[in-house]
């Protein structure tokens, strides 16, 4: 539940991200145009003169309406969504089979589509660099919960190439459901593989009707997270605050109930924060025993002495171990939690 920064993608990125992808999407549409047959999910699939999935695929190879598809906003990508034909949303369709071959099988996981009359056996060409794509974010936590970073490292152990430990790759509008949109950069969220594993988000779609995409969104898209739609605050069963323990703290979330409810359904948010009430206690300590004014304004005056200049935002920052500028939640885990709780004890002091 933190924001994803879409301008960390440098146009030159984007450019070339689209120049790759739509190339091969075309060539894969090309191909099952031509009457080509290909094994999807264990089934047999060409067009054999279905004119919905001729049509719909035409209307994809159309340079705006593709380019909408690989580098649209969110906006956008809902837009695409009340577009296309039912049976694109189905997995047993033919439609959707044919689909997901091109966009998740073909382009996203890379397999080169071999013909069923020809090789059953894939070769992995992906054409998306999935650690480029999550190191141009600059992202360190994992946007769904903020708790895990999700940053990259290689493993040097003695062979040609290091091992590459790297985050996971989320489709926000899940591939199974939203094949055409497998592909799309503004669909692939750098993740944990906690908040991606197939018991937590995994192929849950975060709408509810696929006619109204955003009336009926039920979690945000991590580009368009409100930080004001999903707060987090405590309720305290004990007012000596020197003696509490995670037994007097309750968890509570403030904001737009559907997100609420939403966030909870789809990525256990709530259970999991249920499992940090120390962290609230400890702030709440801290403050108490530690963050008096008196504590405040010694450190103005050591900073001051040794010539630093640090304003209250870098103080809070040290003295809370957190970061407490919103665009800068990502870089920390716990910020947007901390910061929450932070701005609840404060309301709390008045």
């Amino acid at each position: 539940m933190i924001h994803l920064d879409s301008s960390q993608f440098s146009q030159k990125y984007k450019d070339a991200f689209y120049l790759k992808v739509s190339k091969n999407i075309k060539y894969y549409i090309e191909k099952f145009i031509g009457g080509t047959c290909y094994t999807c999910k264990g089934t047999k699939v060409k067009i054999d003169g279905d004119k919905e999935v001729e049509d719909c695929l035409n209307r994809i190879v159309e340079e705006a309406y593709l380019k909408k598809i690989i580098l649209g906003p969110p906006s956008e990508l809902r837009k695409v969504i009340t577009d296309m034909p039912p049976n694109s949303f189905l997995n047993s369709s033919k439609l959707n089979l044919i689909l997901y071959k091109i966009f998740v099988d073909g382009v996203y996981e890379g397999k080169t589509l071999k013909s069923t009359y020809t090789q059953k056996a894939y070769v992995k060409t992906s054409c998306i660099d999935k650690i480029k794509h999550i190191k141009q974010l600059k992202q360190r936590t994992c946007p769904y919960c903020n708790r895990n970073y999700i940053f990259s490292i290689e493993i040097d152990r003695g062979k040609a190439n290091p091992v590459i430990a790297k985050p996971q790759l989320d489709h926000f509008y899940p591939k199974s459901s939203y094949p055409f949109l497998g592909a799309s950069l503004y669909n692939l969220i750098p993740s944990c593989s906690f908040c991606n594993g197939l018991e937590v988000k995994g192929e849950i779609s975060p709408i509810n009707n696929n006619n109204e995409p955003k009336v009926s969104e039920i979690i945000m898209n991590p580009f368009e997270f409100d930080n004001s739609k999903f707060k987090f605050s405590y309720n305290l069963k004990n007012i000596d605050t020197l003696s509490i323990d995670e037994n007097d703290v309750d968890i509570v979330v403030d904001g737009e109930k559907k997100y609420i409810d939403g966030y909870q359904h789809i990525l256990g948010t709530v259970s999991l924060y249920e499992g940090h009430k120390d962290v609230i206690v400890e702030m709440i300590k801290k403050y108490a025993l530690q963050y008096p004014e008196s504590n405040q304004d010694f450190l103005n005056n050591l900073l001051s002495d040794n010539k630093k200049v640090v304003n209250n935002e870098e103080i809070n920052k040290i003295f809370w171990g957190f970061e407490n500028v919103e665009n800068r939640y990502h870089l920390k885990s716990f910020s947007k939690f901390m910061n929450d709780i932070y701005a609840s004890i404060m309301d709390d002091k008045k």
